[in-house]
This record gives C-alpha cells, sequence and structure tokens, in this order.
C-alpha cells in the first residue's frame, strides 16, 4: 500500500488530522535509538549501521553524506565505534539504544570530506535559537521521501520529540509526499534547520509550492 492511500485512510478515521505534541529533552547527538526485530548479531550489526548513519549526518551539520566516497565502508565499521548498547521495550516492539565515541565519529566524518564540530549543531541551533523567544510561529513544511505508513509514523514521532514544536496538522500528500501545518516556537526555516541537524531529515534547496520549508526523509543507511 503506498503512503498516499494510507494517509487517506488515516485522514478519514482521523488519525493523522492533528497530532498534540509534547516536549522531550534532546539527548546527545551521538545517541540514537532504532527498532530492530530482534536481539540476533545481524539484527544488531545493521542497527549499528543505521544509527551510525543518522549520528554522521548530525555531525556533519545536516548534510547527506550517502554519496561521498569511503561512506559503505564508514558504515562497516559501527561496531567498533560503539561505547555502549542497550535493548528496550518501546509502544512500538523492540528498539536498541546506542552511543558512539564522539571522537571517532568526528574523525570519520572528517575522513569523509566534511568538516565535523567539535560540539553538536544542535546544541548551538539550541543555544543560538534561545533569542527568538516563545512567541509561537505558524508555517508549512513540505516532506518528500516516505515510503510507507511506518516512514510516515516515524515522521510524526520525530517532529513529538522536537521540544520547540507544539501542533502538526497533516494538510495533503502527492506521491511521497506530505504537507504538513505546524505550529512550533521557532520560524519554520529555523525549525527545519533544526530537523536536519537531528539526523533524520534533509533539507532541500527548491522550495515547493505552498511550504516555507522542504525536507527529505532518511531511511537509515539506505543508499
Amino acid at each position: 500500500m503506498r503512503l498516499p492511500r494510507l494517509l487517506i485512510a488515516f485522514l478519514l478515521l482521523g488519525l493523522a488530522a492533528l497530532v498534540p505534541l509534547h516536549a522531550q529533552a534532546v539527548g546527545s547527538p551521538y545517541a540514537v535509538t532504532v527498532p530492530v526485530a530482534d536481539t540476533s548479531d545481524a539484527q544488531r550489526s545493521q542497527a549499528f549501521a543505521t544509527a551510525l548513519g543518522q549520528v554522521m549526518t548530525r555531525v556533519a551539520g545536516g548534510q547527506d553524506l550517502r554519496s561521498n566516497p569511503g561512506y559503505a565502508e564508514a558504515l562497516g565499521s559501527a561496531t567498533s565505534l560503539v561505547q555502549k548498547f542497550q535493548y528496550q521495550r518501546a509502544a512500538s516492539g523492540l528498539v536498541l539504544d546506542v552511543d558512539f565515541a564522539p571522537a571517532s565519529v568526528r574523525r570519520l566524518v572528517a575522513r569523509l570530506g566534511v568538516a565535523a564540530t567539535g560540539n553538536s549543531l544542535v546544541d548551538r541551533l539550541g543555544k543560538q535559537l534561545n533569542v527568538i523567544g516563545a512567541g509561537a510561529s505558524e508555517g508549512k513544511l513540505w516532506v518528500r521521501g516516505l515510503e510507507s505508513a511506518a516512514d510516515y509514523a516515524s515522521l510524526l514521532a520525530t517532529l513529538n520529540a522536537d521540544p520547540s514544536v507544539q501542533q502538526v496538522t497533516t494538510v495533503g500528500a502527492q506521491n511521497d509526499g506530505v504537507l504538513l501545518e505546524v505550529k512550533a516556537s521557532l520560524p519554520m526555516g529555523a525549525l527545519a534547520a533544526k530537523l536536519a541537524a537531528g539526523g533524520r531529515l534533509l533539507l532541500q534547496g527548491q522550495p515547493h509550492a505552498g511550504a516555507d520549508a522542504n525536507l527529505r526523509w532518511l531511511h537509515g543507511s539506505a543508499p
């Protein structure tokens, strides 16, 4: 079932018409939680690679590194960069919490030809954007690259985890993209940059009609 049909079903049921969001603390940029099917070695190795891909995107300031020479090899070294990991039961099923060694990740990103920052871009954005104040801002975000209902649910979960986001309404869908009306404590451009720094979304240069910012959903370590 393709995404547009799923979205129509959600909208008819009223499940995606209005999504209230609750603030959560932003964790370390080197820590990621990824879903796993089981505790097998194969699933764990794949989860480490997926998590490392997200962390490297964060450290690179939201850049898409997948086309950089050596990216596949970098993901292959994920296990050696893990400081600690832990399985947990979540509402969606089994998940794996992964923490990577910060210095090792920064060196790895540098070898891919990208200047890695010593501090999290997420943290720096938060400090810079505190001066904006707590006033609410409303606008629209276009997010493409959603291939399933699971992607759509993960996108909403990502927004749910951002403390600056107050409310989201799905107002449209086309092919693999959705148009979201967002109420947040940040302007849409700043919010989009912050979301991209989280590692699950990428900023897109070309504007989309009716949207204040254009993003693309990332599928872990998939090419």
